[in-house]
C-alpha cells in the first residue's frame, strides 16, 4: 500500500516492517489488523485494515464497509501503540528497554547504518547500553 499524506509518501513496500497486531476477531465487522512500519527517515506509520465497525471502515450508500488506510504516527504515538498492542519483548525490540529514570528523554535520530552497527559493537564491547554509549560520546 502506498499513500501520500500531507506531502509525505508512506509505502509499505519500502518501509521497514516492525510489528503486526490483530484483535483476533476474524471475518467480522469488528476485525482489525495493523502493522507498524518505520520509514528510512525514521518516521512511523500504521497500515491497517478492518471491518465495517472499525476505524478503517469506509462509508457506503447503505452504511459502511470494511476498508484499509495508512495512519502517520509521531514517535510518541508509535510508542504508545506498541505499549498497548505488543508484548514487552516486541516493544523493547523496537524502542529499547524502558528507562525508569525520569531525567532521560527519548529521541529519534537518523544515522548511517554502518555507523549504527559500529556503535552497537562498541557499546557491547564496553558492556554499555546503546544510550549510555552515546551519552559517553557527548560527555
Amino acid at each position: 500500500m502506498k499513500k501520500i499524506i500531507n506531502g509525505k509518501t508512506y509505502n509499505t513496500e519500502t518501509a521497514k516492517k516492525l510489528a503486526n497486531w490483530d484483535n483476533e476477531i476474524y471475518g467480522s465487522f469488528d476485525s482489525i489488523e495493523e502493522t507498524l512500519y518505520q520509514k528510512r527517515t525514521g518516521e512511523f506509520f500504521l497500515a491497517g485494515e478492518g471491518g465495517a465497525r472499525t476505524i478503517y471502515s469506509t462509508p457506503t450508500e447503505n452504511g459502511s464497509k470494511g476498508g484499509a488506510r495508512i495512519i502517520p504516527l509521531t514517535y510518541s504515538q508509535a510508542e504508545k501503540w506498541a505499549k498497548a498492542k505488543l508484548s514487552a519483548n516486541e516493544y523493547e525490540g523496537i524502542f529499547g528497554a524502558i528507562e525508569e529514570d525520569e531525567t532521560k528523554v527519548i529521541t529519534t535520530i537518523s544515522i548511517a547504518k554502518e555507523k549504527m552497527e559500529k556503535a552497537k559493537r562498541e557499546a557491547a564491547e564496553q558492556e554499555k547500553t546503546l544510550s549510555s554509549y552515546f551519552e559517553s560520546l557527548i560527555g
